[in-house]
C-alpha cells in the first residue's frame, strides 16, 4: 500500500464525473499547460473506484447552491487572467 499523487485533465464543463479509487483525497487544482488539472492523492493498491462530482463554477455566474454545497477545492484563471473558476467537489455523501 503506497500513497501516490495522480493527476486528472478537467474539462471546462459546469460539471463532471471522475473515477478515483477509494479514499482519495483531493489536494488542490491548478493551471498546467493551459488546461485545469486536479491532483489527487491515492492509495495506489486500492481496486474499488469511486465516482466523484466535480462542478466549475465561473464567476458572476449563476449556481444552484443545493448542488454546489460540496467542499471548495480552488480557484483556477484562464486566458491570461480575464477568466476565473471556482472548482468544487460536489459529490455526494462525502
Amino acid at each position: 500500500m503506497a500513497k501516490v499523487i495522480w493527476k486528472f485533465t478537467l474539462e471546462l464543463t459546469e460539471e463532471q464525473d471522475i473515477d478515483m479509487p477509494l479514499g482519495s483525497s483531493i489536494l488542490s487544482v491548478g493551471l498546467q499547460f493551459e488546461r485545469i488539472q486536479l491532483w489527487v492523492m491515492v492509495d495506489d493498491a486500492t481496486v474499488v473506484k469511486k465516482r466523484r462530482k466535480i462542478a466549475i463554477v465561473g464567476t458572476g455566474h449563476k449556481m444552484d447552491f443545493r448542488t454546489y454545497a460540496g467542499k471548495f477545492i480552488g480557484t483556477v484563471v484562464t486566458d491570461s487572467g480575464t477568466l476565473v473558476w471556482h472548482v468544487f467537489d460536489a459529490s455526494r455523501g462525502e
